[in-house]
């Protein structure tokens, strides 16, 4: 789900987002027997803002991606086959928070 509004200030024009990503499950392999050796991932949301001014050919933009540094887990796999290697899983995770500084003109 994505909010995003936008309005002038003064000669500027400006936004401020919001955005959020949730999983409620995941099965990280197709077989329901390896599935549950692997077991699935729990739930979890990750939060994004957003916010910036343009002028022009000009802009520049404020964000943070993983607001709340949630390390929420997309799925699990192995090195090796699953019936032997599953109490050593490992966990593909998504990003933690990141924040930044985007500038941009346009020629």
């Amino acid at each position: 789900m994505q909010v995003r509004y936008e309005t002038k200030v003064g000669a500027l024009d400006s936004f401020a987002q919001v955005a959020a990503d949730h999983q409620s499950s995941s099965t990280s392999n197709l077989s329901p027997i390896k599935d549950a050796l692997l077991g699935d991932p729990a739930p979890f949301t990750s939060i994004d803002l957003s916010a910036g001014f343009a002028h022009d050919k000009s802009s520049v933009e404020a964000f943070v991606e993983n607001l709340f540094d949630e390390r929420g887990q997309l799925s699990r796999n192995t090195f090796c086959a699953i019936e032997i290697c599953a109490g050593s899983a490992r966990a593909l995770t998504i990003k933690p928070r990141f924040l930044g500084l985007k500038f941009s003109n346009k020629f």
